[in-house]
């Protein structure tokens, strides 16, 4: 934006319609008024603001950083700013953008005022060589101060008549050109500066000057004397006696440094500031005109696996290096028409143009992949990488908007990841119907959240040495209109869903407290109730202490809750897991490691996480009669064991199973030979009716648990 007396008039913009606005509510007129940069993280809580009309009204500013733009006199001409409609604050490396953008602008600024004076200064020239037998005194200091600023910017003045058309040069002529002054200068001269293609231009440009008797500007990059390289600028002007051309006069001027400014700038806007690849906005035009053409066009979405782990485990800095790294790996598979991006984050993209490049398609992703597992060596650390592909494409001839192309590469990219990672997925239909699927089970389940459809049912685990109670897991339900209930298994999306997923989480945790509660009060020992705790609730810092407060409300107490965790939350956030997850056991909540066994990283996190308790997958549960699965039971018993926890089996539906599970040191189990999950009243009258059997039983020296 520029400032002048009555308005702040923005001189270029992105994101917003308003062309200027009155001085007086500008946030840039702080700026521009005491030459220092402004940050507003707030507006709203901002007394010099708050009340601002373009806070309280239309386009509704609630933040706002600014830096000056200087003139050469150390004055604030306007500002280079971002406005946004929520409040954020500026990083270090944002604040340091904006200065370089605004180093540009008054670089800028200055070189078109620059020129602009001496455009004045030439014309001023003309008018005084009229009248030079009065005013010979005062031309010659205009020359004087033309030639200090000819020399200043660059710049060299030059004349030809053209009756003779000889040619006059000034001495930033020759200086320009890196000529000594003894050379007489001429057209033959000036065009053998330039290469071919420049030389056919400005003489396309002078010949039609000359047929128009117009003025003319013409750029263009040429060589001196010396061998240097210099992007210039000709003016050139028309003087006339009698209404008749008589000469010409202008200036050339040495435009390498604008040129360049001009080029960061662009280089800027297409490229990510970290790795130099191409960004999403360049990206995104690329493909637009590669569909607009019905180009052959094929697009690869690489994601990398497991690369959040990398930061929270060793620091951005480790990060940033291991992106470069990769996107060095990645311009290896560049060529003349194919385009490599940094979309953000980990996420990368390669697009692929003509026919041969989309059959060989698929093994320019195997390619990548097998690139990227090469181990990297980082600040003394080697790591390892893997990384998922997702590849859509369009054959020539073939109309495809780039939001479809993009998506589809997308859908591919989830089920490379959802297939186990690590691998190429090409799109194909079912992937689209599958997503608009999760999406109408996303919108169900938020009508269910809303209409209080989502149940809890409960379901006993108990001792399997004495078949005592020990507690129950509370397991969601959704009611459906016939009165039915379905499993999350029904709806899976919506608990992936990372807003949705957080509101679910929070209605879990308030039904089986309430729950809890109640039991409480009606003086039911019903032990321990375990809760399934989602990746996105634990991206919440504040889950122990917002957990901690609501117990205490209600009387209970943490022993009483055991929060059930899987590998997918550790996996999603290392270092933020584990800080919350010691805050919990310190605060007295019980922690379980859900489905173990199953995941890849199940023995380092069984080391490294402050669990009480570890629970065997109903998968090796089911085949237990198998040897196979049988020393995978007995191996995670005694990890248990020597690791201090306790070890519950899930999925128990036969006495064999229990037999054999209480025989290898298996401490507790909940399945279908015990108790179905039922709602809480059921829940309770099941496991007295349970536990009165059982205690009958135990003066018999048997244990009838299917009683039940």
């Amino acid at each position: 934006s520029i400032v002048d007396n009555d308005r702040q008039w923005f001189k270029a913009k992105r994101g917003m319609n308003a062309a200027e606005t009155p001085r007086e509510t500008a946030f840039c007129n702080y700026v521009v008024a005491s030459n220092h940069r402004l940050e507003v993280p707030d507006a709203t809580k901002d007394q010099r603001f708050c009340a601002n009309p373009l806070v309280v009204g239309d386009p509704g500013i609630r933040s706002y950083a600014g830096v000056p733009i200087f003139m050469s006199e150390g004055q604030a001409a306007g500002t280079i700013c971002v406005l946004d409609t929520h409040p954020r604050t500026l990083d270090p490396q944002q604040w340091q953008a904006l200065h370089s953008l605004a180093d540009l602008a008054s670089a800028l600024l200055e070189s078109r005022r620059a020129v602009r004076t001496v455009v004045d200064l030439s014309c001023t020239l003309v008018r005084q060589t009229e009248q030079l037998e009065r005013q010979s005194q005062r031309l010659a200091e205009q020359k004087r101060i033309l030639d200090a600023a000819s020399k200043e910017l660059g710049m060299g003045a030059w004349e030809i008549d053209l009756a003779s058309e000889q040619l006059t040069w000034s001495d930033g002529m020759y200086e320009l050109h890196e000529l000594p002054s003894s050379v007489v200068p001429s057209s033959a001269l000036i065009e053998a500066c330039y290469q071919p293609r420049d030389r056919k231009r400005l003489r396309q440009v002078i010949q039609k000057s000359r047929e128009t008797q117009s003025d003319y500007v013409f750029e263009g990059q040429m060589s001196t004397a010396k061998g240097s390289r210099k992007w210039v600028r000709v003016v050139s002007k028309v003087a006339r006696a009698n209404g008749v051309p008589v000469k010409r006069y202008g200036f050339k001027l040495d435009i390498t440094r604008e040129r360049a400014n001009i080029d960061r700038i662009l280089h800027l806007s297409e490229h990510d500031s970290l790795t130099g690849l191409f960004n999403r906005d360049a990206l995104n035009r690329r493909l637009a005109a590669l569909c607009a053409q019905e180009e052959p066009v094929t697009l690869l979405l690489i994601d990398l696996d497991g690369f959040k782990g990398i930061n929270d485990a060793y620091g951005h800095p480790v990060g940033d290096a291991c992106l470069l790294s990769f996107a060095c790996s990645l311009s290896k598979f560049n060529h003349r028409r194919r385009a490599i991006a940094r979309l953000g984050g980990d996420e990368f993209a390669v697009l692929l143009a003509g026919a041969e490049d989309q059959s060989s398609a698929p093994y320019v992703a195997k390619a990548i992949i097998d690139c990227l597992a090469r181990p990297v060596a980082v600040d003394g650390k080697s790591l390892a990488f893997s990384a998922s592909v997702g590849l859509a494409s369009r054959a020539k001839g073939h109309n495809a908007a780039p939001a479809q192309l993009v998506r589809e590469a997308d859908l591919a990219l989830y089920s490379a990841k959802e297939s186990g990672r690590n691998r190429v997925a090409t799109f194909r239909p079912e992937l689209a119907e599958n997503a608009d699927q999760k999406r109408r089970v996303v919108e169900q389940i938020r009508q269910a959240l809303r209409r209080g459809e989502l149940q809890l049912f409960y379901q006993a685990k108990i001792d399997l040495r004495t078949g005592d109670h020990l507690g129950f897991e509370a397991l969601l339900r959704w009611k459906q209109p016939d009165g039915s209930f379905l499993s999350p298994v029904h709806f899976r999306p919506a608990l992936e869903d990372p807003s949705l997923g957080i509101d679910i989480g929070k209605r879990v945790f308030q039904l089986a407290l309430d729950q809890m509660e109640t039991w409480s009060e009606q003086h039911i020992d019903f032990g321990h109730v375990a809760i399934n705790v989602g990746l996105h609730q634990f991206r919440d810092a504040t889950l122990c202490r917002h957990l901690l407060s609501e117990v205490t409300k209600r009387h209970l107490t943490p022993a009483m809750i055991e929060i059930e965790v899987t590998e997918d939350v550790f996996l999603g956030g290392q270092h933020q897991v584990l800080q919350l997850c010691e805050e919990m056991r310190a605060a007295g909540f019980r922690l379980s490691f859900d489905d173990f066994g199953t995941g890849f990283a199940s023995l380092a996190h069984l080391s490294q996480y402050p669990m009480s308790t570890v629970k065997i997958d109903r998968s090796f549960v089911a085949a237990a009669s198998t040897p196979a699965n049988q020393s995978i039971i007995r191996s995670i018993c005694d990890m248990a064991a020597n690791f201090g926890m306790e070890v519950v089996a899930e999925g128990i539906e036969t006495e064999d199973q229990w037999q054999f599970l209480r025989s290898v040191g298996c401490h507790a189990g909940q399945g279908y030979l015990f108790h179905r999950p039922e709602e809480a009243e059921g829940a309770i009258e099941a496991i007295s009716a349970r536990c009165g059997k059982a205690k009958a039983a135990t003066s018999e020296q048997e244990y009838p648990m299917h009683a039940a």
